[in-house]
C-alpha cells in the first residue's frame, strides 16, 4: 500500500470506554490506556497507519475535555493541533463522520477516508494495512467498504453484520446486507454458526464525496448541518 496523498485517517477518540471500567474512567477512558507496554491505544492506532497515512492527513474527531491529552499523545506522530476536531456535546457516531467529511471534503474534493475508532487493539499490523490497502482500492471505485472480523464467540456486546458475495469486475467480495445490533445470546449463536454473519469493527473506508451524498440521501439534517460554509 503505497502513500496516497488523498488518503485521510478519521480517528474517533471521543468515548467513555465503559467496557475497561475500572481501568478506563470518564476522564482517562480506554482508548488513552497503554494495555500493551507500547503505548495508548490511540498511539498504537496511528502509530499501525502511520508508514501509509501521515500525521498531516490524520483528523481526531473528540470532545473538548479530551483536548489536552489527545494533543499530548498524538505530539510525537506530527498530527497538527487543528486537525483534532472538539465536539461541542457528544453525539453519536454518525455526525462525527459527517464533520469530518464535509472538513476534509472542502480541503481536498478527491479524499479517501479511513474512519477508524481509537481503541482497538490490532496486532496482525502487516495483514491490517494489506487490508485496508484492498478497502482504499474499493473505496476509490465508489463503494463504502466497512471491515468484519469473523467472530470466535457469540458475542452480545457487539455489532453484527450479515453478508453474501457478489462478482464486480470479476472480483469476488462481500456485500453487507443487514446490521444487527448487540444481539441477544440465542441470536448470537446462530449468528457464529452462520459463516456470513461478522462483527461490526466499527471501521469504515470511502470517499468523502460519495459518504456526504449518502448524508444527504438519507440524513438530510445532519448533511444539512455540516456543508454549510
Amino acid at each position: 500500500m503505497a502513500v496516497n496523498k488523498h488518503l485521510y485517517a478519521v480517528v474517533l477518540a471521543g468515548g467513555s470506554g465503559t467496557r475497561f471500567w475500572p481501568l478506563s474512567r470518564q476522564k482517562k477512558p480506554k482508548q488513552f490506556l497503554n494495555v500493551t507496554g507500547k503505548g495508548s491505544l490511540l498511539q498504537e492506532t496511528l502509530s499501525r497507519i502511520g508508514a501509509k497515512i501521515p500525521g498531516r492527513n490524520v483528523y481526531i474527531v473528540t470532545g473538548s475535555v479530551y483536548q489536552r491529552e489527545i494533543v499530548k499523545q498524538t505530539k510525537k506522530f506530527k498530527v497538527p493541533a487543528s486537525n483534532v476536531l472538539l465536539e461541542p456535546s457528544g453525539k453519536n457516531t454518525a455526525p462525527a463522520i459527517a464533520w469530518a467529511a464535509a472538513h476534509i471534503y472542502k480541503k481536498d474534493p478527491n479524499a479517501v477516508l479511513a474512519v477508524l475508532p481509537s481503541d482497538h487493539l490490532i496486532q496482525a499490523k502487516n495483514n491490517y494495512l494489506k487490508v485496508l490497502s484492498k478497502a482504499v482500492s474499493l473505496a476509490q471505485q465508489g463503494f463504502l467498504v466497512t471491515l468484519g472480523i469473523a467472530p470466535t464467540r457469540p458475542e452480545t456486546g457487539y455489532g453484527y453484520l450479515k453478508t453474501s458475495k457478489k462478482k464486480v469486475n470479476g472480483r469476488s467480495i462481500l456485500i453487507v446486507d443487514k446490521f444487527t445490533e448487540k444481539p441477544n445470546e440465542k441470536k448470537a449463536k446462530i449468528f457464529l454458526k452462520n459463516k456470513s454473519y461478522y462483527w461490526n469493527s466499527g471501521m469504515f473506508i470511502w470517499r468523502a464525496d460519495v459518504i456526504l451524498e449518502e448524508f444527504q440521501k438519507y440524513l438530510p439534517k445532519i448533511y444539512n448541518a455540516f456543508s454549510k460554509g
